[in-house]
């Protein structure tokens, strides 16, 4: 198994991807720049706008913290608005990397344990 460290730095960079909610196809970055907590957890923002064939979207972010949780697999946890539009509310991203770390996919929740039924997410580096 690979170290804390070493999986949090997995998760490092701007990551840019959609994906398909109730509001329908919605472009997000995920940019994970800084190493908090003892090193394992990394810190960033997650800002959602609208899809070239979905002008409608508002846009919005919020704060995160993201993990490895095994060798490929990771969580994006919201950690608090800094733009909200109307009564969006925030996501967790449970999900891959593939591609040797190149990618990521994934299901999008509403809480930890709650699954929304959205197809999913991607996002490439």
């Amino acid at each position: 198994m690979m170290p804390l460290v070493a999986a949090a730095n997995e998760l490092r960079g701007t990551w840019s991807g959609y994906y398909y909610c109730s509001q329908g196809p919605t472009s997000f970055d995920l940019i994970l720049d800084g190493v908090t907590i003892d090193d394992w957890l990394v810190e960033g923002v997650f800002s959602f706008y609208a899809h070239p064939s979905n002008p409608e979207v508002p846009s919005g972010r919020f704060k995160v913290h993201a993990l490895m949780t095994g060798e490929d697999e990771f969580i994006v946890v919201p950690k608090g608005w800094i733009e909200r539009p109307g009564s969006f509310n925030q996501i967790y991203l449970m999900g891959s990397l593939i591609e040797r770390g190149s990618k990521m996919r994934g299901r999008i929740y509403s809480d930890l344990f709650q699954p929304l039924s959205c197809p999913g997410f991607q996002a490439t580096r």
